[in-house]
């Protein structure tokens, strides 16, 4: 007698790309028809338990416990040269 595998699909919230447009009088580039899709990640980020711990996972793995320079003490005596 051979069991069958049960299989189950974990839909996560959709996402939506704007349409990113150039207007040639602007001085900016317009995200959306409405321009908020910068307010639409925040609302992800906050909303989603899933998305907020990758983000925060990823950035955790680009920063880590932080930047220093390794010359430090030679770059003072660099920028008087």
């Amino acid at each position: 007698m051979k069991k069958k595998d049960n299989i189950s699909v974990i839909h996560l919230a959709e996402y939506n790309l704007p349409t990113i447009t150039e207007t040639n009088n602007k001085d900016w580039i317009q995200f959306g028809s409405d321009n908020l899709y910068p307010q639409y990640l925040l609302e992800l980020y906050n909303g989603s338990s899933i998305n907020n711990a990758i983000i925060k996972g990823v950035s955790s793995m680009i920063y880590g416990e932080g930047l220093d320079a390794t010359d430090r003490e030679e770059s003072d005596h660099k920028k008087e040269s």
